[in-house]
């Protein structure tokens, strides 16, 4: 790293008001760095990483999440080729338009992946692979420098960097490459802080180029980074007032670049979600969302210790930061942070109030938690009953104790905000606070489903726990700051002794079973995909039987050796009407066919041997039994047999005299694609759209 830039991001010295554990810039800082880097290197092939012979031909976790997120980098690096042509109308669910955005849509990792498969020629799945080992060392890596930069000491900043990449919630979290590339978080948050303070251009080049590859990852993270620089901001102009007229010179031009990178990135979402009447239910949200225990439980397919016995949950519910990044992390906040106000001794009445105020937000939590888990409703069907098992009366209860707490320190003459400490903490301490404590009450439905019915965004999505990065951040910057603490207080053997436990933590909370599933080359792809390529007069596919879940996953990666249009398909979202468009029987009947055929499907694709829905022998062969009875009525179908790729059969769909090639050309771009969707929707609304899909396994074959 240069000096130029390590001067920008804050490498040169610490924040203004930083606490200062020792010097703020180490004399050997490219040394320290580069130790750091082998440190962090070495811990992502202990924890991460498999086999080295296998890194070409095998996925990390499973052949689910994981795989369609390499459909999306591959689709992001064919089209950064096309110059974007057509990036949001990815080859699946045809005939909708803009079905990117129903997913995340992996932008910037695309790019990384195409340079390293088209300027290096490594092969996409193994560029994949090393993205997906990169996540955990930047993590690692970035946490560092921005501990350091603010004044942690050496190994306080390598243990918080430890602490932040392989805890137990990301070690979880291995399907979900959007949910692991939180390694601009801290070099976002510190150096827009920076930015507000003292503005260059040099450093809003750098922050404009670091949220640009932060908004293209992860649409969940790309989300929650922007209240997260209301609150710091927030924070800085709470303590030090607005910036001088000189300063908005900068900042308003890097907010105008800014936000017209997040509309291009957001509004395609918007659209999509408008077009098609895409939402989130409760019942979603409340499935997907964290509570105050999560936070005290680790996964039970990683470890068999749970604590309050959340067995039944599933890992997005998981938050356990590890027993040492929570004490010291609790114990660093509560040294460092410290609210002005009144001595509860001189104001006792008002005391009581406040008191009352926050047990009152306590309490509401803890009801809001008993709607979410609602695990014995016999047990607690009065709490459920007083709820009316909706969010608002513990969200109002909320808002009360808020109020209240508050009008009690005003009433005193106190300074009772989240916003406003005494000046041990520094402007970084509090806003690392503000941001992990909001992001600790969104990961609750309780208060994430109210808020999500007046902010714009929150409503389409519901894993509401995926802002525990942001949470995370601060609990492990506070955790190094505690240790630092600590550091100071043992003689030298005791400092050894401590070192050693923490290490011998780390070895034992970052253990990792993590599987790795073979995945075929493209030169192993069944040959009926390379068939499809050669015939250009296949042009749009349906696939059968339709596995109707994340199994059509198989489908989507086979498709990527031609990247013609298929029907199939499967994403964060399920097109309204798709079901009935695909039909849910294991082969078309006639009247799915003419469905197909009205829209310009061409092709149909049989799978005699029915894997990726028949899954024992004896299912194979009565779904084989089925498909030769059903070959026998392929003029009453419409059907013409064209290829016999065993186990695969390609029949064409006969065009009719009302439908002759000039409607099938019209039929290839339909305008009401949409309109053709909404009014199927009617038909097949609710029952079949929610829970089979959390329901299904992300497994196949």
């Amino acid at each position: 790293m240069s000096s130029k830039i390590g001067d920008e991001l804050g490498l040169g010295e610490p924040a203004p008001d930083a606490p200062q554990h020792g010097p703020g810039r180490p004399q050997r800082g490219g040394l320290e760095i580069v130790l750091a880097a082998v440190l962090y290197a070495g811990l992502t092939v202990l924890f991460v990483a498999p086999d080295p012979r296998v890194l070409d031909d095998h996925i990390a976790s499973d052949r689910g999440d994981p795989l369609l997120n390499l459909v999306f980098m591959m689709w992001g690096e064919k089209k950064l080729g096309e110059s974007l042509d057509g990036f949001w109308d990815a080859n699946f669910f045809y005939p909708v338009r803009g079905v990117t955005a129903m997913s995340d849509h992996l932008l910037g990792p695309a790019a990384v992946l195409a340079a390293l498969h088209r300027g290096l020629g490594i092969d996409q799945l193994l560029a994949y692979n090393l993205i997906f080992l990169g996540a955990f060392f930047g993590c690692a890596l970035a946490t560092f420098l921005v501990a350091r930069w603010s004044g942690t000491p050496y190994l306080a900043a390598l243990f918080a960097g430890t602490w932040f990449a392989w805890n137990p919630y990301r070690l979880d979290q291995v399907s979900h490459i959007q949910v692991l590339l939180a390694l601009w978080i801290p070099l976002l948050l510190w150096l827009f802080l920076r930015l507000l303070r003292q503005p260059t251009l040099g450093r809003a080049a750098v922050f404009v180029a670091l949220y640009t590859l932060h908004v293209l990852g992860g649409s969940y993270l790309a989300y929650h980074i922007h209240w997260s620089f209301a609150l710091v901001a927030a924070c800085a102009w709470a303590s030090g007032g607005l910036p001088p007229r000189r300063h908005w010179q900068v900042l308003l031009p890097v907010a105008a670049i800014c936000a017209a990178i997040a509309t291009a990135v957001f509004l395609p979402y918007l659209e999509r979600s408008a077009a098609l009447g895409l939402e989130r239910s409760t019942d979603e949200i409340r499935h997907y969302g964290g509570a105050l225990s999560s936070y005290l439980s680790k996964n039970i397919d990683r470890a068999p210790h749970v604590v309050f016995g959340l067995r039944t949950f599933r890992g997005e519910n998981a938050l356990f930061p590890g027993w040492a990044a929570l004490l010291l992390g609790v114990w660093g906040m509560t040294r460092t942070l410290r609210w002005s106000g009144w001595r509860a001794r001189d104001r006792p009445a008002i005391s009581v109030i406040f008191g009352a105020g926050l047990a009152l937000i306590v309490a509401a939590l803890l009801l809001g938690d008993a709607l979410t888990l609602r695990r014995d409703e016999a047990a607690v069907s009065w709490v459920l009953d007083f709820l009316s098992r909706s969010y608002e009366r513990p969200f109002s209860l909320i808002i009360l104790g808020l109020v209240t707490a508050t009008a009690a320190s005003k009433l005193a003459g106190g300074a009772w905000s989240p916003l406003r400490f005494r000046t041990t903490a520094s402007e970084w301490q509090r806003s690392l606070f503000a941001v992990g404590v909001v992001a600790l009450l969104l990961s609750l439905p309780v208060v994430y489903v109210p808020l999500a019915e007046i902010v714009p965004g929150l409503d389409a999505m519901r894993v509401t726990t995926r802002v525990y990065p942001l949470f995370s951040l601060g609990l492990c910057l506070f955790a190094a700051e505690g240790l630092a603490a600590l550091d100071k207080r043992l003689p030298v053997a005791g400092r050894g002794l401590l070192y050693g436990a923490l290490a011998a933590m780390v070895l034992w909370e970052g253990r990792s079973e993590l599987p790795w599933k073979p995945l075929p080359r493209e030169s192993e792809f069944p040959d009926v995909y390379a068939w499809i390529a050669d015939h250009d007069e296949v042009e749009v596919i349906a696939h059968y039987p339709p596995a109707l879940g994340p199994d059509d996953i198989q489908v989507m990666y086979f498709s990527t050796r031609h990247w013609k249009p298929i029907v199939n398909g499967h994403s964060g979202h399920e097109p309204p009407g798709y079901r009935q468009l695909i039909g849910t029987d294991t082969l078309p009947t006639k009247e799915t066919i003419d469905g197909l055929r009205a829209i310009g499907v061409t092709h149909l694709v049989v799978d005699f041997e029915g894997r990726s829905i028949h899954r024992t022998r004896r299912r194979i062969a009565r779904f084989q039994r089925q498909a030769a009875e059903w070959e026998g009525h392929l003029s009453e179908l419409g059907l013409e047999p064209v290829a016999f790729v065993e186990p695969h059969r390609v029949y064409r769909i006969v065009p009719t005299a009302a439908n002759g090639q000039g409607a099938q050309r019209r039929a290839r771009q339909p305008p009401t694609a949409e309109a053709l969707f909404r009014r199927r929707r009617r038909a097949s609304v609710g029952a079949d759209r929610g829970s089979d899909a959390v329901a299904q396994s992300l497994r196949f074959g």
